[in-house]
Order: C-alpha cells, then structure tokens, then sequence
C-alpha cells in the first residue's frame, strides 16, 4: 500500500511526461533571478518542479504545467484570506518552447512539510502531543479564517456547482463497491441544501493534504498552506476532509487514528468555534455532510492537474483504503447530546473543605510525579473522594461541544455518537458496565449494528413497522416482514432482559425501577414519557423493600 518515495525519481518523471523544457533550464532561472544556492524541496508535486534558491532558500521558484497553473486571482484572495499562512507570489510567463512550464515566484514559508514532521504511531510520545495540540488549534484557526471571510456567489454559480458534485456522487455511486452507498446515498440527499447558501461559500484550497501543511517540527505550529492551484469557492466543510489526516496516519496495513483522536477533534472544534461564533449558529449535520462531499470527492475520484478522469478502480487499494476509513462509518453526524457520559455529569460535592484539606495533604505527602524533562512534569490525580457523606441531589452537565441545536419538529437523521457508546449509557453509572454488548460474531474486538439491534429486540421486543418503514437504512438489516436478515443475533427469551442485567437492587425496589426504565426505553419516542411526566414516577421519591 505504501510506496519508497525517490526524488530524483519524481523530477525525472514530471520533465519526461509534461514538458520539453528541461531541469537545468529550470534550475538556471532560479539562479539567475535570485542566487545560490538551489535545492528541490523534498516533496515534489506530481504536476510542478519546486526548487528553493536565494540566500537562507528565501525564495520558492515552481514550474507548473500547462493544465496546472495557478489562478492568480485566488492566490490573492488566500492572502487576503490567510494573510499569515500563504507566501505572496509573482508570476513570470513560461519557459519552454513546447508543453511550456509556468513559472511563479514566492517567498519561502518557513517550517517542514506535516508528513515530514509528524509522529507516526498511534500513541504519541509526551512529547509529541503538545505539538500535535498546536498544529490542531493552527489548522481551526484557518479554517476559522475562512469562515469569517465568506464569499458570494450567483445563484446560478451556485447551482451549476450543485450539478457538477451531483454528477460526481452519480459517477462514484455507478463505480464504487456497494459498501459506500449508504453514506454516498445520506449525502446525496441533502447536496441542494449543501449549495443552497445554508452554509456559507467560502475560499477552499482544494488539496489540503500532508505535503501542503507546513508546520514548525519544533514546536508544531502552523507555518503555512501552499500549492492553491485547486482553490476554488466552496461551501464551508468540503476541505475538511484535510483536517481528517491531521488525526491519524496511512501505513501498509491501513488507516491508524491516533489514540488520542477524539481529544484533537474537541481541541479542534472548540478553538474553531472561539475564533468563528458566528459559526455556532450553524446546521453541525450540515457541516459534516460538506465534509463527506469533500471525503468522498478526495479519495474516491481520479483528477489529473485540473481535469477528472473518472472514479477509482476497485483495484485501486490505497484510495480504498481511505474511503474505509473515512467513509463507510455510520457515526458522521453530530447528534444532540452527543457526549454525555459519566465524565461529563458533575456532582456538588458536599463539603467544600475536602479539597483544603486534599491539597495540604498533596503538599506533606506528594504522590508519584513521572519529570519528562526540565519542564514536563505528569502528576498523579487525585481524582476518587469515596462516597457522598451527605447526598447534595445537585448534579452538571457540562462539555456540550458536540451537542446540536434541534428545532421542535426537526428530524435528525445518523447516529449520534459512536457505536456502543449511545445512549443508554447512563447506565454505566449503575452497574458500572454497558447496557448491550454489541460485538461481531468472532471478532470481541469490532463493533457490530446486528448485534446491537438484536440485543434491542430482545430487551423491548421487535421494532414497529412504521419505524422500519421510515428507517433510511432498514433494508440493511431487516427483511421487509420487519424481521432481522439474522436473527440468530437476537438472545434466547430470558438471557437478555432488565431482569437479569440489574444486579445491584432487589426486590419491590427492582420491580419499580425496570417499571421506571421500561417508560424510557421504547423503540418509538412517541411512547416515551416525558421528562416531566417520568419526574411523578414513584421510584424516585418513595423508598421501597429490597430482599
């Protein structure tokens, strides 16, 4: 899947396929105009030679093909847009009697292109994580930046833009395997809302991948964003896509997310929101569905400089491999409430001079520290204060970054949060484990939707027809008499029930809290009691005899 990069390789390839001028012709004008010495930088683009010439490599000269020259026009507007993230550049004609080569000038950005600098293991060593941190919140920083700066467009521009990416999915859903149509078929249906104006048009660079991040190797900041010869006005999210390799790293064995992942995206999300509030007020479902356009549109489609040749071979294993990664997951949509959880519902703790006397007590007898280096130090938490001496009944939810603002009426559609990890997972806080096991049949490791609807139907029976029927992946799992394609996944009668998974009450007491529950959990929420209706339910203010 991987392939051994050579840059002599690279150069050779691009003089012999696109031109007639030759590399010292090249070479030569970069030293005429700015002086020794002259080094190609490391990482040559398929469609350009970029060589660094001038005193300090002040300046980047690029030769760029015919069908890939810049549009100058949007060079301009990216300074404008990220003035401290984008070189200015000079154009000088071409050079070259035949297949000639355009030729631009830029100062040289500072900084190593992300694939050079970044960690390539999934647990990032302590020193790697701050700088991870800041070429995240760099990364929402820009994209910030764009948002605040948005651009307008005709309506017939933009409805010739919805046409064009319809015509995409068509073309990526006649070609690609059946595995993707789920996802391609979520965003298909809501692309006229996607180039509707709903969300805003913004400069989006076009191919915002490793090579065109450029980051400090020191400190992991953002240092600049080069090669916009793919920039074009898009609505907000369709780059995104670039964010996604900021998380992890492609190998031979595939695509690796970084543990600490879901961190990077709370990070990236919450220092995008402080620098774009006006961002808050936004459709996230929309958002993300923009993202899965550009995912899909990246990896599943063959572009040459600036034209497509069509879709991806189903031989083509390394672009499959990203769209495994990226694009047949079920949870893409944020959801209301999407991360609550038990680290993020506070409790009132009942005395306050716990933490004086705590922190007295951390001062005469210090628990184990781990000293990385001079100025790194990782402290144990203390982070277990035992039971309440007096219940306070006072609880806080906090940590709302991936919750979604819902309109009464309006239906979200997705999962809203990642598999074993929906609701009800409350649950954890009163046996201290998950409600359902959904796990594939002999893989404990993966995640499996038949396992956990089976573990469903046998909790509170088969779901209605009517809920089925308004499923937008219902034929996936179930035949059309409303039964499960495998119902072997579904428990015998009696091993899976609230009676047998609660096993910390007992008695009248057990009786009345699955009473309680059974009003909660139902396939359709129309039968669902209220909150308030749930708040006159006896369990909660009568105490009543355990065995």
């Amino acid at each position: 899947m991987t392939a051994v990069y050579s840059l002599d390789a690279a150069i050779g390839s691009f003089f012999e396929v696109n031109t007639e001028a030759t590399r010292q012709q090249c070479d030569d004008f970069a030293l005429h105009h700015a002086g020794g010495p002259l080094d190609p930088v490391p990482i040559q683009g398929t469609f350009s030679y970029t060589v660094t010439a001038g005193e300090n490599k002040s300046k980047i000269f690029q030769f760029r093909a015919q069908d890939s020259s810049f549009d100058t026009s949007m060079i301009n507007l990216a300074k404008i847009v990220h003035p401290q993230f984008v070189a200015s550049c000079q154009y000088h004609g071409t050079i070259g009697p035949i297949q000639p080569l355009h030729i631009y000038e830029m100062d040289c950005l500072p900084g190593a292109a992300y694939i050079m600098a970044r960690n390539v293991s999934i647990a990032q060593p302590p020193g790697s994580i701050l700088r991870q941190c800041n070429t995240v919140k760099d990364l929402a920083i820009y994209f910030a930046q764009s948002w605040n700066c948005q651009q307008q467009l005709s309506p017939d521009d933009m409805a010739a833009l919805c046409a064009e990416f319809r015509s995409k999915l068509d073309l990526l859903a006649q070609s690609l395997p059946s595995r993707f149509l789920p996802n391609l078929n979520r965003v298909y249906e809501k692309l006229t809302l996607v180039f509707s104006g709903a969300l805003p048009f913004v400069l989006s660079h076009g191919d915002l991948c490793e090579m065109n991040i450029l980051i400090s190797p020191e400190t992991g900041h953002l240092t600049g964003i080069v090669d916009w010869v793919e920039a074009r006005i898009l609505p907000f999210g369709i780059s995104l896509w670039g964010f996604e390799n900021i998380l992890g790293f492609m190998d031979s064995r595939g695509w690796h997310y970084y543990d600490n992942r879901d961190q990077l995206e709370d990070l990236f999300w919450r220092t995008f929101w402080t620098e774009a509030p006006d961002a808050l007020k936004a459709d996230l479902e929309l958002i993300q569905t923009a993202r899965m356009t550009g995912l899909f549109c990246r990896y599943g489609l063959v572009v040459e400089g600036k034209d497509l040749k069509g879709a991806i071979g189903h031989s083509d294993s390394y672009s499959l491999a990203y769209l495994d990664a990226f694009c047949t997951i079920d949870d893409w949509e944020p959801g209301i409430g999407r991360n609550l959880k038990p680290d993020n519902i506070m409790v009132k703790i009942e005395d306050p001079s716990i933490f004086e006397r705590d922190a007295q007590d951390e001062f005469d007898n210090p628990l184990p520290q781990k000293h990385i280096d001079e100025r790194t130090i990782i402290y144990l938490s203390r982070n277990n204060y035992g039971p309440l001496s007096v219940l306070t009944g006072t609880i806080q939810i906090l940590d709302f970054d991936l919750s979604v603002r819902a309109e009464p009426g309006q239906i979200h559609t997705g999962a809203i949060q990642g598999e074993i990890y929906r609701a009800p997972e409350l649950w954890d806080l009163l046996e201290g484990r998950s409600l359902f096991n959904p796990t594939a049949p002999g893989n404990a490791d993966e995640y499996d939707d038949q396992s956990h609807l089976g573990q469903i139907s046998a909790l509170i029976g088969s779901p209605p027809q009517s809920l089925l029927l308004s499923g937008q992946r219902t034929s996936m799992f179930y035949k059309p008499n409303g039964e499960l394609k495998n119902p072997g996944l579904v428990p015998a009668p009696g091993d899976f029930s609230f009676e047998n998974t609660i096993s910390c009450m007992s008695g009248e007491e057990k009786v009345r809290f699955i009473r309680f529950i059974k009003r909660m959990v139902k396939w359709s929420p129309e039968e669902r009691s209220t909150a308030r209706e749930l708040l006159d339910d006896p369990w909660l203010y009568q105490d009543f005899p355990q065995d």
